[in-house]
C-alpha cells in the first residue's frame, strides 16, 4: 500500500513537472514570436513613409490631356499623309502670321530635303525643314539635335515683305531686339509638346567645329562653352547645362553664302514647365 502510494506521488509529481516546462516552453516561444513580428510592423511602416515622400515628383511630369492628344493626332495624321518622314512641328510665336511654322522630317541623309519639300517635289532653294540623319529624332533624347533649313529672303532684320518661308525667320535672332522679344520655340512631336527657351545666337563660316552631335553632359557643357564663345547674342540669366536637352536651328545667310546662323535652344525641364509657360504666354498666344 505504501509503495502504491509512493509510486503514485512520483507520478503527480513528474506530470506537474511536465507540465511545468512545457508551459514554460511555449510561454517563452509566445514571448519570442510576438517580439519577432514588431521589427516588421516598424520596417512596413518605413517603407509606406518612404513611397509617400515620393510621390510629390509625379506633380514634375509633363501630363498631356485629351485636348492636346486629339490635336496632336490630328496634326500628325495628315502631316504623316502627306509624307510618312514626319518627325515633328516647329514654330516660332510673336510674329502672327509671319511667325514660323513648319514640319520637321527626318530621312537617311543631309542632302535630300535641301532639294525637295515635304511633298517630296523638287523645291530648289526652298526644300524642307528636317533634323540631322544622325540625330535620335526622339527629342527626350540628350544628343544635341540639329535641325537645319534654308533662308529664303532677307538676311536681319524682320520684314513683313520678305519671304517667310523655311527658315529665314532664324536669321531675324541675330539682331538684339528680336532676340530679346522672342525668347520661345514650340516643337510638338505625335506625343506631346516640348518647349524651348531661346539661349543664344552665333553667326559661323559653314566649316565651323561647331557641327558636331554631343550625348554627354560633359561633352555638352564643352560644346555650350565653345557655342557661346564669340556669340552675337546670348541668354546671360540661362540655366543650360550638359545636363540639359537642346537643340541648334541652322540656316544659311544671303549676305554670305559661306556663314550659317545658328541658334541655339534649350528644352525646358517639365519641373520649370509651368512658371515658364506662365512667363511667355502673352507671347504664345500671340
Amino acid at each position: 500500500m505504501n509503495n502504491n502510494k509512493s509510486l503514485l506521488s512520483k507520478i503527480v509529481k513528474y506530470v506537474l513537472m511536465l507540465l511545468f516546462v512545457v508551459g514554460g516552453v511555449f510561454g517563452i516561444y509566445s514571448y519570442m514570436n510576438n517580439n519577432s513580428n514588431e521589427p516588421q510592423v516598424r520596417v512596413e511602416q518605413k517603407v509606406d513613409s518612404t513611397q509617400s515622400k515620393e510621390e510629390p515628383k509625379k506633380n514634375d511630369e509633363y501630363v498631356v490631356d485629351q485636348a492636346e492628344k486629339d490635336y496632336l493626332a490630328n496634326k500628325f495624321k495628315d502631316l504623316k499623309a502627306t509624307n510618312n518622314e514626319v518627325i515633328g512641328y516647329m514654330y516660332v510665336p510673336g510674329d502672327g502670321k509671319d511667325s514660323l511654322k513648319e514640319p520637321i522630317l527626318q530621312t537617311t541623309n543631309n542632302s535630300k530635303y535641301l532639294e525637295y519639300g515635304i511633298d517630296n517635289k523638287p523645291a530648289p532653294f526652298i526644300g524642307a525643314v528636317f533634323m540631322d540623319f544622325e540625330n535620335k529624332p526622339g527629342l527626350d533624347q540628350s544628343d544635341v539635335k540639329w535641325v537645319f533649313g534654308h533662308a529664303r529672303a532677307g538676311i536681319e532684320e524682320k520684314k513683313i515683305t520678305l519671304d517667310t518661308r523655311v527658315f529665314n525667320n532664324m536669321n531675324w535672332f541675330a539682331k538684339k531686339d528680336y532676340f530679346d522679344s522672342h525668347r520661345v520655340v514650340v516643337m510638338e512631336t505625335p506625343e506631346r509638346k516640348y518647349y524651348y527657351e531661346v539661349t543664344g545666337v552665333k553667326v559661323v563660316h559653314e566649316d565651323t567645329n561647331l557641327y558636331q552631335i554631343p550625348t554627354t553632359a560633359d561633352k555638352k557643357d564643352e560644346f555650350i562653352s565653345l557655342f557661346k564663345n564669340g556669340a552675337r547674342n546670348w541668354l546671360e540669366n540661362t540655366k543650360i547645362s550638359g545636363e540639359d536637352n537642346m537643340t541648334v536651328f541652322a540656316t544659311c545667310r544671303l549676305d554670305d553664302v559661306s556663314l550659317r546662323t545658328l541658334v541655339l535652344a534649350r528644352q525646358v525641364p517639365d519641373k520649370e514647365l509651368k512658371e515658364f509657360l506662365e512667363k511667355n504666354k502673352e507671347l504664345l498666344n500671340s
